[in-house]
Order: structure tokens, then C-alpha cells, then sequence
């Protein structure tokens, strides 16, 4: 058993190492031990530990919550760097078999930061869509998958090529996460 401290680091880890697919696992499966082996048992609230038929154990644990962080992170997209840093935004793929949108937003140091993303698989081949919110004087990093049979030429940001993108943002690179392969955008602040 994790425990209350470990379950936290644990879940922050795997965000962490974009293992989103350990994770969605951990919240969908209702056997123990998983968050939905909890609300399996009616809690709405998180136990001490996984073992739940320990007595005298606590019932509303809530600090640590690791999970709502992966929600904010690992689902909705959006990584807060609270040491000032560029904002980070990444559609989980890894987790698009089961999760074909997400939306969020969380506080960042200058404003709320907000990313809505979708997966179209409906057309003879897969579409991606993200939107992401900067706040004012920020910086942001944006890692865009390049689907299956796609290239880098196939993407576009604003419905411009990515050779010739708005002002705003600028083209930094590939980068590989898994099995998937993504195009880093540094965007400034801004819809």
C-alpha cells in the first residue's frame, strides 16, 4: 500500500513521466487498488490509504491530492511552472484511445491558464485540435502531436503552416514522448 504520502508522489512521478496511461488506469478501473475502487465503494471523499478495510482508518484525506493534479496536468494539458517558468501545454495522446477531449484551467502566477483540446478520429484520417489561453506577460511551451500518417508539414497553427506561423509564436524543435512524436511551439501571451 502507497499510503497517503505515497500515493501523492507516486501519481506526481507517473504525470511526471508522461505514463497518463498508468494513471487513467489508477482512476478507471474499479478493483483494488485504483481511485475507482473508492467511488466503487461509495466514498467521495479519499481514504487514508487503499486499504480501506483497516480500522480506525481516516476517511476524508484530502490533502496530497495528487489526483485532481492529473487531472489539471495530465488530462486537461496544462503544467504551471510556479518558479516563473514558461507555461507547458500537452494533449496526453497517450490516453486518446479513452479520452477524446479535454478542457481546463488553473491559476498560474500572472493569470489563468486554459487549454481545450480534442481528438477528431470521425474523418478518414485523425485530426487534432488545441486551444490554449496565456496569461498577460507570460510565456508559453506548447507540444502539438504529429498523429499517425501525419508529418510536421501537416500542421498548422491559426490555419497557417507551421513554416510561417502568427508573430507570436515561433517553432522550437521536435521532441518524443512515448511513442509519439511532437512539435514544440514557444507562443506568447494569448489566445
Amino acid at each position: 500500500d502507497t499510503g497517503l504520502t505515497g500515493t501523492y508522489f507516486m501519481t506526481k512521478y507517473l504525470t511526471e513521466s508522461n505514463r497518463n496511461d498508468l494513471v487513467f488506469t489508477m482512476t478507471n478501473q474499479t478493483t483494488f487498488p485504483s481511485y475507482g475502487y473508492f467511488l466503487e465503494q461509495g466514498y467521495t471523499t479519499w481514504p487514508e490509504q487503499w486499504d480501506v478495510t483497516v480500522p480506525n482508518l481516516s476517511l476524508m484525506h484530502g490533502c496530497y491530492n495528487a489526483i485532481g493534479l492529473w487531472f489539471l496536468e495530465g488530462v486537461a494539458g496544462v503544467t504551471v511552472d510556479m518558479l516563473d517558468g514558461p507555461l507547458r501545454f500537452r494533449a496526453p495522446v497517450e490516453i486518446a484511445e479513452h479520452v477524446h477531449w479535454a478542457n481546463g484551467s488553473r491559476f498560474a502566477l500572472r493569470g489563468i491558464a486554459r487549454s481545450s483540446w480534442q481528438v477528431n478520429t470521425g474523418h478518414a484520417t485523425a485530426s487534432f485540435t488545441h486551444q490554449i489561453t496565456v496569461p498577460a506577460l507570460t510565456n508559453g511551451q506548447v507540444r502539438i502531436p504529429v498523429l499517425s500518417g501525419e508529418c510536421v508539414a501537416d500542421v498548422s497553427v491559426d490555419g497557417q503552416p507551421l513554416d510561417s506561423p502568427p508573430p507570436s509564436i515561433s517553432f522550437h524543435g521536435m521532441e518524443t514522448i512515448g511513442s509519439t512524436d511532437y512539435v514544440v511551439l514557444a507562443v506568447g501571451s494569448g489566445d
